[in-house]
């Protein structure tokens, strides 16, 4: 799965639809 994009839309697998608006990185594990 490609990581998500700041500002591009995406769809929940229940169906919901979201913008993404911001990315965040885990502090200790660097997993975005």
């Amino acid at each position: 799965m490609a990581q998500p994009v700041e500002g591009e839309l995406y769809r929940h697998f229940k169906g919901g639809l979201y913008r993404i608006v911001t990315i965040a990185q885990h502090t200790e594990t660097s997993e975005g």
